[in-house]
């Protein structure tokens, strides 16, 4: 049993699908006990904590409204509660709106950097007690190449992409 984070705690959001989920059963296979965060759809989330189990992990999925400041707060609590503490948190959920520049509206932009960026910011903050506790541990923010280069009709989203970039160093 030499996984290179056995036991472990680890927080992963938007792991209900895509990247976020294939770092939760990476962790898992690693041998770290992981927390999935899903915002609407469980389905991603809870069949990847069925693998995990199947395989003798530790996992449980939360959801979390990442629109809404309080569910930010709430997830790490509960995230923290099941774990017992954490090592490891990995900001990677986010949402995206297509749109051509001249017809984005204030709620587009507003909605996209609450999910984006204050919620991350936010989880991170809320979980940084936990983290220092644990030392050495990590928060990990995943962004995107729309951070460094344009494409048509995703300039919020490139922008919040930006931002993480930049609150992360």
């Amino acid at each position: 049993m030499n996984k290179r984070m056995h036991g472990k705690r680890v927080l992963v959001t938007g792991a209900g699908t895509g990247i976020g989920r294939g770092v939760a059963l990476e962790f898992a296979a690693e041998g770290a006990h992981v927390a999935l965060h899903y915002s609407h759809s469980d389905t991603g989330a809870k069949e990847a904590v069925t693998t995990i189990r199947e395989t003798g992990g530790t996992a449980e999925v939360f959801r979390a409204d990442f629109s809404k400041a309080e569910d930010v707060g709430r997830l790490a609590d509960e995230a923290i509660g099941f774990l017992g503490g954490l090592d490891v948190l990995v900001n990677n959920a986010g949402i995206t709106t297509n749109a051509p520049f001249e017809e984005i509206t204030t709620e587009q932009f507003d909605l996209l950097f609450r999910v984006n960026v204050r919620a991350a910011m936010f989880l991170a903050q809320r979980c940084l007690p936990a983290l220092i506790e644990s030392k050495p541990s990590s928060i990990v923010n995943v962004s995107s190449v729309n951070a460094f280069h344009g494409l048509l009709e995703h300039s919020i989203y490139a922008g919040t992409k930006g931002a993480i970039v930049a609150y992360t160093r």
